[in-house]
């Protein structure tokens, strides 16, 4: 518990520090940019070390003393050359007011930071950290990015930039090794949460109290979903916080802005930036990216009359185009050397004609294995051909709404959200034509359909889901008294979904006092030793899609016919030999 806080403490410091020194120098003298709150800086800081830690995670392990080294000097330098500035902002934090609204989200947020460290106490119940993240981890703490290293375990191509700033920060404990930064960026949602609470509460406009519970809402219900995740190092879970943030942006939660000029351009770029570190966190985040394409077009319009756009507003393109591009190439090279291809495992992508590119029949198996998955077909059916509509269709509603009751509820509030979102659009007089509500709920209605066509699994679309779901109904007037009423029932909820940890506290198990320190880690599960024609011993999981944790690398679930070490060692990579027959003699 105490390497939990620890870990937040020291996450807190690296991200915002990166954070603001990138806003700071985005925003150069431009008195008019509002500034950002605190949690939307630390997740700019995140979004910018996953950035830098791409091309690094070609070259260097990122586990290696260089690279955490390289991070604190930088961090400190940071500091140092900044500190005039820093010592006015703690300043002029020292002497804000702090009325009673202020206080209560202060309160909230303590229960909300309480709920999140006893239930990452508990550890994950997530069976893919076990199946292949903390496998992926140690790949990239020892090793520079690895060639062909999805032909040893196909999910272990998957390439998720959450994953690089989740190796620099690994802690090594007597249990395990501890990855703080995932469940951290839970800690910054349920800031948001309590700041807009404070500005629910100060706010004497009534019409404003529903929209202020948007944050509120959206982590309310993420923490239900994903209680038993909150400790795994899931890119799940990492995506919907992103997407949450972005979303809230984009909207106006921290309230009012512009991309249009000079004193829109950090907005606009802070847009992109998260946008982009989204699809980089997962590929099914794609749809954002029409956010900042919608905030380019907004800025690119006639600002007047004249019908002629300002020259610093036309240079947003190359811009943009510029932070695409440092963000997403380190991300094709390293899908290119873990897979040989693109963008695995889409399929139809042509791949490199390199010894270490994954046989397409891999590729083809790991793709169905997700789509199938997320249809609810029946385990003898993962690896088949996937269904047409017509036929996956019923039994995932059936399924869905047997054991996901949630989840079909926010199905059918985005069923009707389009009516909804038209009848508040002319009310309210929102248009697509600038940034706000409407425009964030029609990227993320085009996300939802991106979603359930693709695999309707509601880890992969939450973040769209949620948006979609209830953006239209945040917009109504809500009553002081309901607001408050709504605040009370979730103080309750939270205090309810205590229960489960407290009672363990009341009844340790064994190990109970180690556990006040570091939280629990799962034990190794058990492997089977097994040489590969090269020699080179590597660990099998016991039982199908079994699972390794943190066994000694390399370590895999099953092992591809014909499966070989590309030179004589493990930085070297692997490949799979054709015929595997002769490769087997």
């Amino acid at each position: 518990m105490l390497l939990i806080l620890g870990g937040w403490l020291l996450l807190a410091l690296v991200t915002t520090t990166l954070g603001w020194s990138g806003w700071r120098a985005l925003v150069g003298n431009r008195p008019a940019v509002r500034p950002l709150p605190l949690e939307a800086l630390s997740l700019t800081g995140v979004a910018l070390l996953l950035v830098g830690l791409a091309p690094v995670s070609l070259v260097l392990p990122l586990g290696s003393l260089a690279v955490r080294g390289a991070l604190g000097v930088l961090v400190v330098a940071l500091l140092l050359g900044q500190r005039r500035a820093i010592v006015v902002e703690l300043c002029r934090w020292w002497a804000t007011p702090r009325p009673a609204a202020w206080w209560v989200g202060v309160g909230l947020l303590a229960l909300l930071l309480l709920v999140l460290l006893l239930y990452q106490q508990l550890g994950s119940r997530n069976p893919d950290a076990q199946l292949y993240y903390l496998q992926y981890l140690h790949w990239l703490e020892r090793y520079a990015v690895v060639p062909g290293l999805g032909n040893l375990h196909g999910r272990l191509a998957f390439n998720s930039h959450l994953f690089l700033g989740t190796a620099v920060f690994g802690i090594p404990t007597p249990t395990g090794t501890y990855y703080p930064l995932p469940p951290y960026l839970n800690t910054l949602l349920a800031m948001a949460a309590a700041r807009g609470v404070t500005w629910a509460i100060r706010n004497k406009e009534a019409r404003y109290t529903a929209w202020a519970g948007a944050a509120l809402l959206l982590f309310c219900i993420y923490f239900y979903l994903f209680r038993g995740w909150v400790a795994s190092p899931a890119p799940d879970c990492a995506l919907v916080v992103f997407l949450s943030f972005t979303f809230l942006l984009y909207s106006g939660f921290f309230g009012p802005y512009h991309v249009q000029g000079r004193a829109g351009r950090p907005r606009l770029l802070l847009l992109a930036l998260l946008s982009g570190a989204a699809v980089t966190i997962k590929l099914s985040a794609l749809p954002v990216l029409l956010l900042p394409l919608h905030a380019l077009w907004v800025a690119s319009r006639p600002p007047g009359p004249a019908g002629v756009a300002e020259e610093p507003t036309a240079q947003n393109w190359p811009r943009l185009l510029g932070i695409m591009l440092v963000i997403f190439l380190p991300w094709l090279v390293r899908n290119l050397v873990l897979s040989g291809y693109p963008a695995y495992p889409l399929p139809g992508l042509p791949g490199l004609p390199v010894d270490w590119r994954m046989p397409p029949e891999l590729v083809l198996t790991e793709q169905r294995l997700i789509t199938n998955m997320a249809r609810d077909l029946p385990r003898a059916d993962w690896y088949g051909p996937t269904d047409t509509a017509w036929q996956w269709l019923p039994r995932w509603w059936q399924q869905e709404w047997l054991n996901s009751p949630i989840t079909m509820t926010l199905l059918l509030l985005a069923a009707v959200a389009p009516l909804a979102t038209w009848w508040r659009a002319r009310q309210t007089g929102a248009r697509f034509t600038h940034p706000g509500w409407l425009s964030a709920w029609l990227v993320a209605a085009g996300g939802g359909i991106f979603w359930f066509a693709l695999a309707p699994d509601y880890r992969f679309g939450m973040g769209f889901l949620l948006v979609l779901a209830f953006w239209p109904w945040l917009t109504l007037p809500m009553p002081r008294w309901l607001g408050r009423l709504v605040l009370v029932l979730v103080v309750a909820a939270m205090l309810h979904l205590l229960r489960d940890p407290i009672y363990g506290l009341r009844h340790p198990r064994p190990g109970a006092v180690a556990a006040l320190v570091w939280p629990n880690l799962p034990p190794l599960p058990p492997t089977r030793p097994v040489r590969l024609p090269s020699g080179q011993l590597v660990r099998v999981a016991n039982g199908e899609l079994g699972a390794c944790g943190e066994t000694p690398l390399p370590c895999t679930h099953a092992l591809a016919p014909g499966l070989e070490l590309r030179g004589e060692s493990l930085a070297e990579g692997f490949r799979v030999a054709w015929p595997p027959a002769a490769q087997q003699k």
